[in-house]
């Protein structure tokens, strides 16, 4: 979940800065523009942060391009820049037409910061419009009749509220598509992916630790006439029900991922070839001895797996990979039901093949 988060983060990150860039852009040309406007109210003061949030701007834009703390950098500039409004709203010299920009508010802040940074921020300049907006005309009646106000109160509520849960759908929208893209539609594992992303992950820790990485290439032998005999459901169901059978044999910090078809890929951590061969013997074991039993059937399968450790077979996912395939094939080409190590050639099970293939031949 960790690393589906950061990957998440990342991406958020790129949509986050692309929204950044157009707010300086439009910043930049509407500062200059009101600058100039304020200038014929003779507010200095107003025209004064319009120029210097100007500046601030094209400082920033130079910033962004250089930093990866986004969050910090949206922060210091979205308060610069709603306090910047907050000063215009409250000066004489401006309308009443200028609060209308306090929209602007929860959706930029919650752009820029997702939901709860946004929602603080949005709350927090909100409240001061607000106030500004009562110390400003509560002695005109005209603007302070219920109806106007309740219509103003429900708008903003409306655009925070859409805002906030924009931003939450969002964040969730994207994490199930980034964990359907790592996950296998079938069997609920991890697809080839995901296992890509954790052998980086964890190759880099085994170096750092000095502890033994291996891996297992499993394949179920006949599954073919499986599909032929009882169809592709019954089929897809013994993948599952094989995929269930490993798992509750494998520890939660060992990673199970279906490669494709009937292939399954296992790293275990802190596992020298000699333990992977172990587990790869309870897993053959667990596999034969549960069967898939459904209304009037029973549908035995095996499996056949080749074992491969990081460092001796190599230090890529590539080359591990071959390396346990290899000795895959070998178990395979020598009558299934077997695991096959760098030194070993095969060990069946205690159940025979002459047994499995009784069973249904599967």
């Amino acid at each position: 979940m960790m690393t589906e988060r950061k990957v998440l983060h990342r991406l958020t990150q790129k949509h986050r800065r692309a929204v950044f860039l157009a707010l300086i852009y439009i910043t930049i040309i509407a500062g200059l523009g009101f600058a100039i406007m304020t200038i014929k109210l003779g507010a200095a003061l107003l025209v004064f942060a319009n120029l210097a949030m100007v500046l601030y701007s094209v400082v920033v834009l130079f910033l962004l391009r250089r930093t990866d703390n986004l969050t910090r950098l949206s922060l210091a500039y979205l308060f610069p820049f709603f306090s910047v409004m907050i000063l215009a709203f409250q000066l004489p010299e401006t309308s009443i037409t200028i609060f209308g920009w306090v929209f602007l508010v929860p959706i930029l802040s919650h752009l820029l910061l997702g939901r709860l940074r946004g929602l603080i921020l949005s709350l927090f300049f909100m409240g001061l419009t607000a106030i500004v907006f009562w110390l400003k005309y509560h002695q005109t009646p005209e603007l302070m009749q219920m109806r106007s106000i309740a219509n103003m109160v429900v708008l903003s509520f409306c655009i925070l509220a859409c805002s906030h849960a924009y931003e939450i759908s969002r964040e969730r929208s994207e994490l199930q598509l980034l964990q359907s893209a790592h996950r296998d539609y079938l069997t609920g594992l991890t697809n080839r992916m995901g296992l890509n992303e954790f052998f980086l992950r964890e190759s880099k820790r085994a170096h750092r630790e000095n502890w033994p990485l291996s891996y297992l290439a499993v394949d179920l032998d006949y599954f073919k006439q499986v599909n032929d005999q009882y169809g592709h459901g019954v089929g897809d169901e013994t993948l599952t029900h094989v995929a269930k059978v490993m798992k509750d044999r494998l520890r939660a910090t060992d990673l199970l991922a279906r490669i494709g078809g009937e292939e399954f890929g296992i790293f275990l951590i802190k596992t020298s070839a000699n333990e992977a061969h172990q587990v790869a013997h309870s897993l053959c074991h667990a596999v034969i001895s549960k069967p898939l039993k459904l209304k009037d059937i029973e549908v035995k399968v095996s499996v056949s797996i080749g074992v491969a450790e990081l460092g001796p077979d190599g230090d890529s996912l590539q080359s591990l990979m071959s390396a346990a395939d290899r000795r895959l094939y070998h178990a395979k080409d020598h009558g299934r039901n077997q695991v096959v190590g760098a030194t070993s050639l095969g060990a069946k099970t205690s159940e025979s093949l002459d047994e499995l293939q009784t069973g249904a031949r599967t």
